[in-house]
């Protein structure tokens, strides 16, 4: 594909991500877009390569035709402190019920995207971002608020590992619910997402029991990802999974 068809491919798929300037996006949701459309290779067996590679287009694309819009960066938020205009009593909130994420960027879209603004819930990144939302967190725990935590993460091997960490870190605290909501090797074959393989076992550090329903897949390095889904359809998988009906405004 030339340089220009790139170009024309690269802000149709933003465009299409956007919904009418109302949605910002990741990288890898633009990427998982361009790849529907043919404009980019599949990432097969190397999906973290090759989301690197696509990084480094974007910045060339960037570079030649502008910023886009809606793009998140998580390396320019990642480090930040509380916003300025947060009032100074706000670590004396509580909220009951908290999405933990296994990447900043997939937790960085609810957050542009307002999810925290329809359903009353907390944004974060196990272990510590950001940081002032679990410092108040670990104290609401401490003392003995009871707490929902909903794991939002890929399915993969490596998912299963973080999903231990944090069961081992904060799951025995008798005030403490822990909810499974991340992608499922079921839930991406009824949402009709792609179940790619690296080929590779996982980890020696990362066990998968023998009657584990999916080993199979697992031992051979198959993953779906959460970022396969566009912002407005991800928002809205994900708040069917952890609303409360009416009590809840809504997403769409």
């Amino acid at each position: 594909m030339s340089t220009l068809d790139l170009a024309t491919a690269v802000q149709s798929a933003a465009l299409e991500l956007t919904r009418g300037d109302r949605f910002d996006f990741t990288r890898a949701q633009l990427f998982f877009e361009l790849v529907r459309a043919g404009a980019v290779s599949d990432p097969g067996g190397d999906p973290d390569g090759a989301l690197e590679r696509f990084a480094t287009e974007i910045e060339a694309f960037e570079r030649d035709h502008g910023e886009l819009e809606h793009l998140i960066r998580p390396e320019r938020l990642e480090h930040l402190p509380p916003p300025p205009e947060l009032p100074p009593d706000v670590l004396d909130y509580s909220v009951r019920r908290v999405l933990v994420f296994d990447r900043v960027d997939t937790c960085l879209c609810f957050v542009r995207n307002g999810f925290h603004r329809r359903i009353e819930v907390g944004l974060v990144v196990w272990p510590d971002f950001p940081g002032h939302v679990w410092e108040r967190l670990h104290s609401q725990i401490a003392e003995g608020l009871v707490t929902e935590f909903f794991l939002i993460g890929d399915c993969s091997a490596a998912t299963r590992k973080w999903k231990a960490d944090v069961h081992a870190a904060i799951g025995k605290r008798p005030n403490v619910r822990i909810r499974d909501a991340s992608m499922t090797f079921p839930w991406a074959f009824r949402l009709r997402l792609p179940v790619r393989s690296t080929g590779k076992a996982p980890d020696s550090d990362i066990t998968i029991p023998d009657h584990h329903e999916w080993r199979g897949l697992l031992m051979v390095g198959s993953y779906a990802s959460l970022q396969e889904m566009p912002p407005i359809r991800l928002l809205r998988w994900v708040y069917r999974r952890v609303a409360r009906g009416a009590e809840d405004v809504g997403f769409g």
